[in-house]
């Protein structure tokens, strides 16, 4: 039945090729089953073309509609598939038929196409690439080479694109060479598509251009708008994907030393000097090499330095050693925490670090008061009770010790949570809220991390004065939530809490109130563009954010905080009691949030959760 599969592939309908098979082959009883079994014997020995294999099937279901329709759509999907692998096969035959005898040009037309089968360049690029190449070429071969092209294009527009290149590695590379053949079941990044397009369009002047725009958005000290204004020029498509990269890949991996690192992993040294081209391979290989000497050297001094300490430290615990890869990271970190150390960028980490700390010994102490034995005494990690009051390592033994401990760290973390707060709200700032780097930075504010330090250490107030305000907000909402299966009745729930009254919610359900005020102060800002927000519902769905006819506005990257509102709405809506107004129940968790909701003011706060007992015998 394998083998059948490549005649249809219909990847993008259900069932999947292999599923419907199966259904045909519950449905088909007796000398049909056995006919259908004999269809299938002769695809495996190749005695039927495709136009025949799909009548004798359709006569074989012609009863059951169900399977006739999937069969068709799988069909008319194949069909599409199979002309796209086609047109490719014949635009590779007239490109050396028509270059036969331009042996100078051949080379460059194989490479790029080389390129495009193994999925290292995207199909624009692939078609602007070809009409470049060909631009010197006389009328006659340009001609034609172009007729053929746009043909191409337009089919594997038309196909699906993961069954064409599946089918291309399959039939059309079997006729390539090695060396231009990287592992069929590889799948390039688009940072990689990005550097090979680089070696393919760019001199070295403009490499080192390029260069210097990514270790600056790498190194966090240029914003996504301007990396993408600065390489435009240059080349469109290399300023296109590195803004489509800079949306889901962290901004460390665009260094282009990190780039080359990984593609080292997946290629060899010939198909990187391939893919790259010579010129970009040497000023890789050149800066990849150039520090290592020194680096190497520092790395075994101070390897040799923490392997020296922390064997004494382990004979006197009784530990083994660490291995070579512990040491290793041991370095790494005392080497940052060096450097780190007179980096004024550093402060927004540390404030934020100092927050995780303070919660997590809340958190160590609401665990232990959870565990079996309450008579018990929590026990709080030395490391964590050091970061509270320092290396005197104040005794737990001491009555006051818990009273103190926990006063100390919702002081501390109150003050750090501010910085954090003040010092995200300053980045915002400092950028368009219509842009991509706003995007990038907002999507920190809806993290869980941002949220339990924000809420738990210092709470959130908000105060609409406009009722028509609530009541937008809450038919985007209503509307937005049906395009969630059982999210309806959940998002009824949340907004008839936020009409008023007393509650005691989870983590998950605050981050909902959270979400939703945030939203708030987003049509907020907008109003006075007399929008139909409501639209807005349906639009975070059709287009691409940031959406247009909102710039300088927050809202036009409404679609982040929509969903991270649906998603944390579902996790609550689990425990659908706590929407409940004045619910005499407890939330099931160590650290809960109260909300008070009453006259258009919304305020809601962490603490830990009185359920717990924190008195000791």
């Amino acid at each position: 039945m394998t083998c059948i599969i490549r005649f249809f592939p219909m990847s993008n309908i259900s069932p999947d090729p292999t599923t419907l098979l199966q259904e045909i082959e519950s449905y088909l009883k007796g000398d049909s089953l056995e006919q259908f079994h004999k269809i299938l014997a002769s695809v495996n020995e190749k005695q039927n073309d495709a136009e025949t294999l799909y009548n004798q099937i359709f006569e074989l279901i012609q009863g059951n509609e169900k399977l006739r329709t999937l069969f068709e759509e799988g069909i008319e999907s194949s069909n599409n598939d199979i002309d796209a692998v086609a047109a490719l096969a014949l635009f590779i035959q007239v490109v050396n038929t028509n270059l036969k005898t331009q042996t100078n040009f051949l080379p460059q037309f194989t490479h790029a196409i080389a390129l495009f089968v193994n999925e290292l360049i995207p199909l624009q690029y692939f078609e602007n690439r070809i009409h470049q190449l060909a631009s010197p070429l006389s009328l006659r071969y340009r001609k034609t080479i172009e007729q053929e092209l746009s043909k191409l294009i337009n089919k594997i527009r038309s196909a699906d694109q993961e069954n064409f290149f599946r089918a291309v590695r399959e039939d059309v590379l079997k006729s390539v060479s090695e060396e231009f053949v990287v592992n069929p079941n590889y799948s390039p990044s688009l940072l990689m598509q990005m550097m090979v397009i680089i070696g393919c369009s760019c001199n070295v002047d403009q490499i080192n251009y390029v260069f210097r725009a990514l270790k600056l958005y790498a190194s966090d000290l240029m914003p996504i708008d301007a990396v993408y204004h600065y390489i435009q020029p240059i080349n469109i498509t290399i300023a296109q994907i590195f803004e489509e990269a800079a949306q889901t890949e962290k901004i460390e991996n665009f260094y282009p030393l990190s780039i080359f690192e990984s593609m080292k992993k997946d290629f060899s040294t010939p198909q990187l000097k391939w893919a790259l081209g010579d010129t970009l391979y040497d000023i890789l290989n050149t800066q990849l090499s150039s520090p290592n000497s020194s680096l190497t050297d520092k790395l075994s001094e101070k390897l040799d330095k923490f392997d020296k300490n922390s064997s004494e430290r382990n004979e006197k615990n009784g530990e083994s050693p660490p291995s070579i890869l512990q040491l290793a990271q041991m370095y790494k970190e005392d080497f940052k925490k060096q450097k780190d150390r007179n980096e004024a960028a550093t402060i927004p980490y540390i404030a934020e670090m100092r927050c995780a700390k303070m919660l997590q010994g809340i958190t160590a102490i609401v665990n232990s008061l959870r565990a079996d034995n309450y008579s018990t005494p929590p026990t709080i990690p030395s490391n964590i009770v050091d970061s509270v009051f320092g290396s005197t390592k104040f005794d737990q033994s001491n009555d006051a010790f818990y009273s103190v401990f926990i006063n100390t760290c919702l002081e501390i973390g109150s003050i750090a949570n501010k910085q954090e707060i003040h010092f995200l709200d300053q980045k915002l700032l400092s950028y368009n809220p219509s842009s991509n780097d706003w995007r990038c930075t907002f999507k920190y504010k809806v993290t869980k991390r941002y949220m339990t330090h924000t809420l738990f250490f210092n709470g959130r107030k908000i105060q609409i004065d406009d009722d028509e305000i609530i009541k937008v907000v809450a038919r985007l909402l209503k509307k937005f939530s049906q395009r969630f299966t059982d999210l309806e009745n959940s998002c009824e729930a949340f907004l008839k809490m936020m009409d008023g009254g007393e509650y005691e919610l989870n983590e998950f359900a605050a981050f909902t109130v959270f979400c939703y005020f945030e939203i708030i102060e987003m049509v907020q800002t907008a109003q006075s563009t007399n929008y139909d927000f409501t639209k807005l519902a349906d639009r975070v769905w059709e287009e691409t954010s940031p959406l247009a006819n909102f710039d300088g506005l927050s809202i036009a990257n409404i679609d982040i905080v929509l969903k991270y509102f649906a998603r944390y709405l579902n996790m609550a809506y689990k425990n659908p009691s706590q929407f409940e107004n004045n619910n005499s129940d407890f939330a099931s968790s160590g650290i809960a949030y109260h909300l008070s909701a009453k006259d258009n003011v919304f305020e809601i706060g962490g603490y830990i959760n009185p359920v717990f007992d924190l008195t000791f015998p």
